[in-house]
């Protein structure tokens, strides 16, 4: 591994994201697996049981139950903690310092209350309103879309501003002021490679089944995971570079 320079102050466009997200997760490879993998193996594992359990009888209400608590703790706890674990290790690599771990750790522990905190307010206000086109009318999907593209940054904005979770909320909703369709072109780009990775995984061990399946699945969501953080990392810092030329 070699220390490459990464410039937190320069602007780039979506291809260049990808392209720097790309670098520094060859370069960096062990700590970016690492500090995802601290979470995402274990819920990964715990998924895993409990969904086979499922799948070896009739499905019931509390089992339904603990697959839905387990959806909920993806999106508000275990992807922005993995984004916020991220976002400081990018933040060390732009001061031209290796992205230790027990720094990392220890710089993230500090500020995972309003992490969560802002997190959950922010999966909670989207839900809300993707229910209501859901209910309502399909044509107010859009506005559900448009708010989670204007919370994308709230969990790494918590995490390096270290603010209150209100002031995150209105902090992350202002960077990404006119971003909407860069972040919709950013999700487009993880959903491709994660179809991708799937795919891949899908054809090296569909035929074995069994452990086997189960190890490429939690390697899989390990490796989508560290990498979709690495580009909304970058992502924040291109957004707080920005704002000051709006």
């Amino acid at each position: 591994m070699t220390d490459i320079q990464l410039d937190l102050q320069q602007t780039r466009g979506l291809s260049a994201l990808v392209a720097t997200a790309a670098r520094l997760y060859r370069n960096y490879f062990g700590q970016f697996l690492c500090l995802a993998g601290v979470l995402v193996v274990p819920f990964e594992i715990a998924w895993l049981v409990t969904a086979g359990a499922s799948h070896s009888g009739k499905l019931t209400p509390h089992r339904e139950a603990q697959l839905v608590v387990f959806l909920i703790a993806e999106f508000v706890l275990i992807i922005p903690l993995v984004s916020a674990l991220q976002a400081h290790a990018v933040l060390l690599i732009g001061r031209g310092e290796q992205p230790r771990l027990g720094e990392v750790f220890r710089n993230s522990f500090r500020v995972l209350p309003t992490v969560v905190a802002a997190s959950v307010v922010a999966a909670i206000g989207v839900v809300i309103v993707l229910a209501a086109g859901v209910v309502v009318s399909v044509i107010l999907l859009i506005p559900g879309i448009w708010l989670l593209l204007r919370l994308y940054v709230v969990a790494q904005t918590a995490a390096i501003e270290g603010t209150d979770w209100p002031t995150t909320l209105r902090r992350g909703f202002a960077m990404t002021r006119g971003s909407s369709w860069r972040i919709l072109g950013m999700l487009l780009i993880i959903a491709v490679i994660n179809l991708t990775l799937n795919s891949v995984a899908s054809a090296t061990a569909g035929s074995h089944g069994g452990a086997l399946l189960d190890i490429v699945a939690v390697v899989v969501a390990l490796l989508s995971q560290s990498f979709s953080a690495l580009l909304g990392a970058l992502l924040y810092f291109d957004l707080r570079v920005r704002e000051q030329f709006v």
